[in-house]
């Protein structure tokens, strides 16, 4: 299922459910706020996306780091780096570019040089979210 987990941020989706409801004490809270800057950015810049669909990206992104700072204050109640797991979010980043890896991608090719083919909808991506071979049917 190389399509749904070559996005990072289905991995920090991933992670933020277990980090907000209690599995893990561990906070995405720097992954999914550099996240939500990349996908405001990059949506507007490299992908051939409609806007309804950036909109609901740019938003779906917002909310997960909305969720995880304010477990984080709530938990935390100030910041302090030890808190923010800075060593853990890198390592969880070079495993994410492992898995590209050892699946023949970069992260190069799954965020700049693979565009769509044709202008995407919202109900396009939402059915292509599950097809394994996601990056090379839908995007050249």
């Amino acid at each position: 299922m190389f399509g749904l987990f070559s996005v990072y941020c289905f991995w920090i989706w991933v992670w933020s459910f277990l980090y907000v409801n209690d599995f893990t004490e561990i906070s995405p809270l720097i992954s999914s706020f550099i996240a939500f800057i990349f996908t405001a950015i990059s949506l507007t810049i490299i992908r051939n996306f409609t806007i309804m669909l950036i909109v609901f990206l740019v938003l779906l992104e917002f909310s997960v780091f909305y969720f995880n700072y304010k477990k984080f204050i709530k938990t935390n109640k100030r910041f302090t780096i030890k808190k923010l797991y800075l060593v853990h979010n890198v390592v969880i980043f070079l495993v994410y570019n492992i898995y590209l890896y050892f699946n023949n991608k970069t992260f190069f090719d799954v965020y700049t040089t693979k565009t769509a083919k044709e202008k995407v909808t919202l109900r396009k991506w939402f059915e292509n979210r599950g097809d394994p071979n996601y990056l090379d049917n839908y995007i050249h």
